[in-house]
């Protein structure tokens, strides 16, 4: 399993991930007090399983870390 790391100054338009691996899109511009979903993507999932989408927000003081704001589970041959 590996977990890439995208940032938001790499503007590619193709990640692939492996089954059972992961990328995370770190955007740090906005600020951690007021959390932001904006982030535009279209997800083509291309597996033979569902894919499941998260956009998470948190800040260094916060208990428990990240915090899950959206979830969305992408189908088999759908786009998000």
């Amino acid at each position: 399993m590996s977990n890439n790391i995208k940032h938001e100054t790499d503007y590619s338009h193709d990640w692939t991930v492996e089954p059972n691996g992961g990328v995370t899109e770190v955007d740090s511009k906005h600020t951690p007090i007021i959390p932001e979903v904006c982030r535009s993507v279209d997800i083509e999932n291309t597996g033979r399983g569902e894919l499941t989408i998260q956009y998470q927000w948190g800040a260094p003081f916060m208990a428990g870390g990240w915090k899950v704001a959206k979830s969305h589970v992408v189908q088999r041959d759908e786009t998000y």
